[in-house]
């Protein structure tokens, strides 16, 4: 009997404990394949979701963020200055909540190497959306992809086409 106690202040004190929401980290070759994703947030609390990018060689990056909103219901809170922070070879750039849409899209950013997108923000729903994985508090769908620039012909390869015509149409006059 001495136990009890102990361990009704142990059972009172893990359910105390905050609930955290699941952290996403995610690390995707945009080389081979693409991101199409849509993350739910079941916990009504912060998170941060770390996306890392790989491209090989150099391409554009393609980057789309939305946001489900339920009629006037925002179901993330995002973070008022961090609240989409992507990083990378081309420098780093940081929005803050701003669009009412919730809708990030970034486009032809030339880069090689890694790039990372990080979110902040708090899933702040009802909770009245149920998908297989629970209650969800938020949602937001998000989609990467790097296309590769179209290889233009070196400037050599065109000098030697050029001379080798001019050459062509010269040695064609000489025989005339």
């Amino acid at each position: 009997m001495k136990y009890a106690p102990i361990l009704s202040a142990l059972v009172l004190s893990a359910t105390l404990t905050p609930a955290f929401a699941q952290n996403v980290n995610k690390a995707v070759n945009l080389t081979t394949s693409e991101l199409a994703s849509t993350e739910y947030k079941t916990n009504k609390t912060a998170f941060t979701d770390t996306y890392t990018f790989t491209v090989a060689s150099a391409s554009d990056l393609y980057l789309s963020l939305s946001e489900l909103i339920l009629a006037t219901q925002k179901q993330i809170d995002w973070n008022d200055t961090e609240a989409f922070k992507l990083t990378g070879s081309f420098g780093s750039m940081i929005w803050g909540e701003t669009d009412p849409q919730q809708q990030l899209s970034v486009e032809a950013l030339n880069f090689t190497g890694v790039a990372t997108l990080v979110l902040k923000g708090t899933a702040t729903g009802t909770g009245k959306f149920v998908a297989d994985v629970g209650t969800v508090y938020g949602q937001y769908q998000i989609q990467a992809n790097a296309i590769a620039a179209i290889p233009e012909p070196e400037t050599y390869a065109l000098l030697l086409a050029g001379l080798g015509f001019v050459g062509y149409v010269a040695r064609r006059r000489k025989q005339d």
